[in-house]
């Protein structure tokens, strides 16, 4: 699922923690704005897993031991 709970600006900031400036103007300008059909959260997750998929960091903070 995508977390659509943080800002655009928001978004950016924490790309810039990681990317230059201009790697984020192009990822950006490459993706565009998304339209409503790809907002869209796809029923086929549910379907594959045999319940409702979870958030990539509830994952994380469960398996975080697996990388340490």
């Amino acid at each position: 699922m995508i977390d659509t709970s943080i800002t655009p600006s928001e978004e950016i900031a924490q790309m810039l923690q990681f990317v230059p400036e201009p790697v984020v103007e192009t990822i950006l300008a490459i993706i565009g704005e998304p339209n409503p059909a790809e907002q869209r959260i796809s029923p086929d997750g549910e379907r594959v897993l045999g319940r409702t998929p979870r958030m990539f960091a509830e994952w994380a903070v469960r398996n975080i031991a697996a990388f340490r």
